[in-house]
């Protein structure tokens, strides 16, 4: 079993009043100790795969499974659950850190909000 697969993928974001496909009928899997790149022109769907994968966005259609969990079937708590106790996540370079934060702070968001302590 992969320990990530994309089945039949669509994703459609809005613009407006139109809605605009992003990713058509995508499927792919990626088994555990995989090292996976993605590359394509801007505006490609890259973003969107990885929010889809990190679960942070579901799909309109086909779907996302985690280790065999269905990512669309569970709920928000649960999913955010599981990508956590697997040391899933994503950070997007189109944010900017806080100017407020060191770069050693924004980095270690995640794990303050999985509850480890600022001292660890």
């Amino acid at each position: 079993m992969a320990l990530l697969s994309f089945e039949h993928v669509d994703k459609s974001h809005r613009d407006g009043r139109r809605e605009l496909p992003v990713l058509r009928d995508v499927s792919f899997e990626i088994d555990s100790g995989d090292f996976v790149g993605l590359w394509g022109m801007r505006r490609a769907g890259k973003t969107t795969v990885l929010r889809l994968a990190a679960g942070l966005e579901l799909p309109d259609g086909g779907s996302v499974r985690f280790d065999g969990a269905d990512l669309g079937l569970l709920s928000g708590e649960r999913r955010a659950r599981l990508l956590r106790e697997q040391g899933i996540g994503i950070v997007c370079t189109d944010r900017r850190p806080s100017l407020n934060q060191t770069a050693l702070e924004h980095v270690a968001l995640p794990l303050l909000a999985a509850g480890v302590s600022l001292r660890e």
